[in-house]
């Protein structure tokens, strides 16, 4: 019996150990349930991360459907453009019927030309007419010269004591004065006096009186200064020679019409020294202005004024005032950094255009609505580097107010997140008063 007692106590103490060893499993059984619970609540916690991932998705969803809406209005604007375009082709039709209008002006000035080609044609004629008659005129005088000095005899006369007669029709009054008529003396070797009213002082020159006298058949000197080269042409200077009686050359270049306008070429004439008429419809009337027509004034050699008020700088450029210059029938800049497309845009660059005052366009679809705002689209507005407001206004609530629907994003969220909040505008309640909610929990907005 006491062997069985012994038999039963080793398996009690057995047993003793199984149960110890059962509670340990058990005991290791409720640490793995507690890592299952922690599992449990972290996959918890990815199923909440997914469900915010579905809600991101939603919101890309609506702005691509936003962005469709752009696309729309950019295409309701290219329409706008191709009729600008239209607008453009019928200014260039009408700029082309000017130019046909300027090429029969053009015609009409060559018809000029021809006109005054013909006008010196005919003073041509003239000239060889004159020439003509000169040479008669020698022709006369050689004649005339014949007749008053024949040969002399050989014998001598006395018919006094003072006057000796070497031929019938020569007589010395003295040894330095023979006379070979009544009027005819000669005074000296080098004077000879032909005729009452000419004197030959050498044989180059002679006197057809007082004042005139002729250095060559084709020469007279009416005084010291002024010589005819023809019936013509005489000079009153070395540098001065009248071709009539209201030109005169004062060089080779340069001829005078009046006492105040000159001639430098056939087509070039100066009415003073800084006036001057380069063709029939070109007339400098001051150093720096030229009018090229009755319509058109030069004021120096690269601006033309097509009116009191227009001046073009060149072909494509005119100022309509000292600070207002058009490029183009439709652009026109007010200083060197700021044109105007029309009457309400204006560009300062490029690529920005100001609207207003206070909007300006980097492009067609960014606008500036103040140094702090800027507009990126119809519909979103960044008012600084890390803020960007998504907005828009319906102007259906009453009385005239306007709420504005805006997405703020707040960058201080961790991992780079941002928290998107609601923020309806009234602007009835004040300038620094913004409602966060449908509820209308009012505060300032930071």
């Amino acid at each position: 019996m006491f062997a069985v007692s012994v038999r039963l106590f080793a398996v009690s103490v057995r047993m003793f150990a199984v149960s110890v060893s059962m509670f340990s499993v058990s005991v290791r059984m409720f640490a793995v349930s507690v890592r299952m619970f922690a599992v449990s609540v972290r996959m918890f916690a990815v199923s909440l991360r997914m469900f915010a991932v579905s809600v991101r998705m939603f919101a890309v969803s609506v702005r691509m459907f936003a962005v469709s809406v752009r696309m729309f209005a950019v295409s309701v604007r290219m329409f706008a453009v191709s009729v600008r375009m239209f607008a453009v082709s019928v200014r260039m039709f009408a700029v082309s019927v000017r130019m046909f209008a300027v090429s029969v002006r053009m015609f009409a000035v060559s018809v000029r030309m021809f006109a005054v080609s013909v006008r010196m044609f005919a003073v041509s004629v003239r000239m060889f007419a004159v020439s003509v008659r000169m040479f008669a005129v020698s022709v006369r005088i050689f004649a005339v010269s014949v007749r008053i000095f024949p040969e002399a005899s050989e014998d001598v006369r006395c018919v006094s004591e003072d006057v000796r007669c070497v031929s019938e029709d020569v007589c010395c009054v003295s040894e330095d004065v023979c006379c070979v008529s009544e009027d005819v003396c000669c005074v000296s070797e080098d004077v000879r006096c032909v005729s009452e009213d000419v004197r030959c002082v050498s044989e180059d020159v002679r006197c057809v009186s007082e004042d005139v006298c002729c250095v060559s058949e084709d020469v007279c000197c009416v005084s010291e200064h002024v010589c005819c080269v023809s019936e013509d042409v005489c000079c009153v200077s070395e540098d001065v020679c009248c071709v009539s009686e209201d030109v005169c050359c004062v060089s080779e270049d340069v001829c005078c019409v009046s006492e105040d306008v000159c001639c430098v070429s056939e087509d070039v004439c100066c009415v003073s020294e800084d006036v001057c008429c380069v063709s029939e419809d070109v007339r400098c009337v001051s150093e720096d202005v030229c009018c090229v027509s009755e319509d058109v004034r030069c004021v120096s050699e690269d601006v033309c004024c097509v009116s009191e008020d227009v001046c073009c700088v060149s072909e494509h450029v005119c100022c309509v005032s000292e600070d207002v210059c058009c490029v183009s029938e439709d652009v026109c800049c007010v200083s060197e950094d700021v044109c105007c497309v029309s009457e309400d845009v204006c560009c300062v660059s490029e690529d920005v255009c100001c609207v207003s005052e206070d909007v300006c366009c980097v492009s067609e679809d960014v606008c500036c609505v103040s140094e702090d705002v800027r507009c990126v689209s119809e519909d979103v507005c960044c008012v600084s580097e890390d803020v960007r407001c998504a907005m828009r206004i319906f102007p259906e609530v009453s009385e005239g107010g306007y709420f504005m629907r805006s997405v703020r994003i707040f960058p201080e969220v961790s991992e780079g997140g941002y928290s998107l909040r609601p923020v309806r505008i009234f602007p009835e309640v004040s300038e620094d008063v913004r409602c966060v909610s449908d509820a209308m929990q009012c505060g300032i907005v930071y």
